[in-house]
C-alpha cells in the first residue's frame, strides 16, 4: 500500500535528487557562516574587553607601589593579546560573511575553500564547518552551480 507521492518520488530522476541536495546543502552551510560569523563578533567584543582590562593595567600600574613594573609588563601583554584576539576575530567574522553570501551567490568558489581552510584553526565548530565545505564545495555536481567554474 504505498501512496500516490512515494511513487512519484520513485520516478524522479537522480540527477534532479542529487541537484535539491546540492542547493540545501549549499543553504546550510550559508547559515551556518552566518552563525560562525556571528561568534567572531562576539569573540571579539570579548577579547576587546581584555584589552581594555589591559590597558587599565598600563595606565593605573602606579597604585600597585611595590609591582608597578610588573602591572606595567602584565598590562601591556594582556592589551597587545586582547588586541590581536579581537582584530583577528573580526577579520573571520567578515571573511565568514563574504562566504555566507558567496555560497548565497554561487560565485567565488575558491574563495569559500580558502576561508574554510583558515576556519580549521577555530576547533571543533569551524573544524567541522570547513570540513563540511569542502566535502560539498568538491563535489563534481556542485562545481557547475558556481559562476566561476573554478
Amino acid at each position: 500500500m504505498s501512496s500516490a507521492a512515494e511513487d512519484q518520488a520513485c520516478n524522479v530522476h537522480p540527477a534532479i535528487v542529487q541537484s535539491i541536495k546540492d542547493h540545501e546543502h549549499l543553504r546550510i552551510l550559508s547559515q551556518l557562516y552566518l552563525i560562525e560569523a556571528g561568534v567572531q563578533i562576539v569573540i571579539g567584543a570579548v577579547a576587546m574587553c581584555l584589552t581594555l582590562f589591559g590597558a587599565f593595567f598600563v595606565l593605573s600600574a602606579e597604585i600597585f607601589l611595590q609591582a608597578a613594573d610588573m602591572m606595567r609588563a602584565m598590562g601591556w601583554i594582556l592589551a597587545l593579546l586582547g588586541g590581536l584576539v579581537t582584530v583577528g576575530a573580526w577579520i573571520q567574522a567578515i571573511l565568514d560573511f563574504g562566504v555566507s553570501k558567496a555560497l548565497t551567490n554561487r560565485t567565488r568558489r575558491k574563495f569559500c575553500m580558502f576561508v574554510a581552510a583558515g576556519e580549521c584553526i577555530f576547533v571543533p565548530f569551524g573544524t567541522i564547518l570547513a570540513i563540511a565545505t569542502f566535502f560539498v564545495l568538491t563535489r563534481a555536481s556542485v562545481r557547475p552551480l558556481f559562476d566561476d567554474a573554478s
